[in-house]
């Protein structure tokens, strides 16, 4: 039971790191492709972060 629990965990550690980014994969081709990641990076997860994005 223990290592469905920890395949769960890592599963949904994978979609969230996705939807964490998807901004940066989204502007990857963009000019300024370096800065949205570290916006998002960095700010993704705060208020300001998605105010800018």
């Amino acid at each position: 039971m223990e290592s469905k629990t920890y395949l769960l965990f890592v599963i949904l550690g994978v979609i969230f790191l996705f939807l964490y980014l998807l901004p940066s994969i989204i502007g990857r081709k963009k000019r300024n492709a370096l800065s949205i990641f570290l916006l998002n990076l960095f700010l993704g997860g705060t208020v300001i972060g998605c105010i800018f994005q």
